[in-house]
């Protein structure tokens, strides 16, 4: 039997054995969590400081924006564009894709008759039984040499007329000849989304009537001028349900052929070509909630405007959103465009990365373009970004912000790197211009295109080719804003404007 001093002595010895062993895992499991809270603070920081130094500057920009006059962009025109289109029927629509190259909707070597062999009285077109187009009615050309990269479109349409590529790729047309409206997403010939009803026209709520332009906006929310026949705009969900109808009581707005649409999303105005009562209206778009008062829409109408066939906004592009629901992306050498808004001012942010993730603070949401999809970018649990790098300035004095944003996810072993750039010079009041284009309308008032400043209600400049237009119908800006399209139906022509 041990004594009892050797069992204590036994005791004590198991004792420190298990204070020596359980030492240095408390240690490990105490440093594994300081060096955890220390990484998560200074996570914290770096975001702090990161999203503080970028409202700090766009603070900045702010104040001395109040002080600076920037001229809008004046369209100049592209020489020798495009080199040439064979068989090139009368061109109705153009847009520009998220890529920057211009898409156009022709009819091929069908022709609008407005001698009312077209249509009838009751606005049925009267030649169906010759079936749809038998060429392809879209076509993608090349921005640099106006070559056509891509088409589609046989076989499905009888009548084009409005083209608009919104900027998640997705493309809606409009026919007058069917009455309706269709949305493509991108890369498909059948259509996803389909508003009307095929060769019946109808003033109902499910029927349309020789719809002539569609506009989307960041939200997803589209609007449809409808068009020869009804005289309204139809604002739909982005799932295709009716919202609202314009004009309507007490809205005193009385349109006549609304034949273009463009959106102004900061000033919250939707543009129409009201064509045959010869101004541009922009009543509220109704996309920033319910006002009980709405104010009266904005009307630019002055002697030498004639009939107005096209709109586009200078600032379409780069339009916030924000909406549930949308995921973060992952993708892979791409350019991206991420915006930021502070107190109404818009600013482009250049992104270089193959991975990331940008978060959305208090009041303001980012977000990113790039192939063709927009994405909106979102706090997501489990995600976080380290920060660094410094604000430098430029040689011609423009005040960058730059960034190398490293992105992490938790599990992730080799984050990856991206470079971000702010330019702080991006002027937020040349996005508030809204370019048009009129048609003949009298001998005395020359066609020509137009550049409208929506706030003061006036024609601010007039320009044109050199040779000068004949029947222009359309009219689209490019997503970064240096080019401006406009479509002829006769001659049947495309132009290109750099817009300086």
């Amino acid at each position: 039997v041990p004594s009892p001093s050797l069992v204590t002595s036994q005791s004590t010895s198991r004792q420190l054995l298990h204070q020596n062993m359980a030492a240095p895992v408390l240690w490990l499991a105490a440093a594994a969590l300081l060096s955890t809270v220390c990484e998560a603070r200074a996570l914290q920081d770096l975001n702090e400081v990161f999203y503080s130094e970028i409202r700090d500057l766009l603070n900045r920009h702010t104040v001395r924006q109040s002080n600076e006059v920037s001229p809008p962009l004046r369209p100049r025109e592209v020489p020798d564009w495009p080199a040439s289109l064979p068989h090139l029927g009368q061109v109705s629509g153009v847009s520009v894709d998220p890529s920057g190259q211009p898409v156009i909707f022709h009819r091929g070597p069908r022709v609008w008759d407005h001698s009312h062999s077209s249509f009838n009285e009751s606005n049925h077109y009267q030649h169906g039984t010759e079936g749809p187009i038998p060429v392809d009615t879209v076509l993608t050309l090349d921005a640099t040499r106006g070559t056509v990269i891509n088409s589609w479109g046989r076989s499905l349409f009888y009548m084009p007329h409005g083209i608009t590529v919104c900027p998640r790729g997705s493309v809606w047309l409009t026919d007058v000849a069917l009455h309706q409206v269709f949305k493509f997403r991108p890369g498909r010939t059948t259509p996803t989304l389909v508003l009307g009803h095929r060769f019946e026209p109808g003033s109902g709520l499910r029927h349309l009537c020789q719809p002539t332009a569609v506009a989307v906006a960041s939200t997803g929310d589209f609007f449809v001028a409808d068009g020869y026949c009804n005289s309204r705009v139809l604002m739909f969900s982005a799932q295709g349900s009716l919202l609202r109808v314009l004009p309507q009581p007490p809205e005193f707005l009385s349109l006549q052929v609304p034949h273009s649409l463009t959106l102004l999303e900061p000033l919250d105005l939707l543009c129409i070509a009201d064509r045959e009562n010869m101004r541009v209206a922009c009543p509220r778009a109704g996309l920033q909630g319910y006002e009980a008062r709405k104010p009266p829409a904005v009307t630019i109408q002055e002697p030498d405007l004639g009939r107005v066939f096209g709109v586009a906004a200078s600032g379409e592009f780069y339009l916030l959103v924000s909406t549930s629901g949308w995921t973060s992306q992952v993708t892979t050498s791409c350019e991206f465009y991420l915006l930021v808004s502070i107190s109404g001012w818009t600013s482009q942010v250049t992104i270089s990365c193959e991975f990331y993730l940008l978060v959305s603070t208090s009041g303001w949401t980012s977000q990113v373009t790039a192939g063709g999809e927009f994405y909106l970018l979102v706090s997501t649990s489990g995600w976080t970004s380290q920060v660094s790098a410094s604000a430098r300035r430029t040689a011609n004095g423009r005040s960058n912000l730059a960034r190398e944003v490293f992105i992490s996810k938790i599990g992730l072993q080799q984050p990856l790197r991206c470079t971000m750039q702010l330019n702080s010079e991006v002027p937020a009041h040349d996005r508030n211009f809204v370019f048009a284009v009129n048609g003949p309308t009298s001998s005395i008032i020359p066609v020509r295109g137009f550049t409208l400043d929506p706030k003061a209600e006036a024609i601010i400049d007039h320009w044109g080719p050199a040779s000068g237009f004949n029947k222009p119908h359309a009219m689209a800006v490019s997503p970064n804003g240096t080019a401006l399209y406009i479509v002829e139906i006769g001659p049947n022509k495309v132009w290109k404007f750099d817009l300086v």
